[in-house]
């Protein structure tokens, strides 16, 4: 998978992974986590959102 397909899919992961960190916070604030599992996930989900928007800045600016 190469080129634009390759680019969505990167854009389809970000969407993903802030979706999920959305649903943790929801979790968290109607105490259906607790606060320890919230500390334990969080910081990995903004560290992979964060990988992703990277990767897709990186993928946009090789398109054009």
């Amino acid at each position: 998978m190469d080129g634009p397909l390759k680019n969505k899919s990167y854009e389809f992961a970000l969407k993903e992974a802030n979706e999920t960190d959305d649903w943790l916070s929801l979790l968290k604030d109607t105490d259906l986590m607790t606060e320890d599992q919230y500390s334990s996930f969080h910081p990995v989900c903004n560290e992979l959102v964060a990988m992703l928007a990277a990767t897709v800045k990186t993928a946009k600016r090789g398109d054009s």
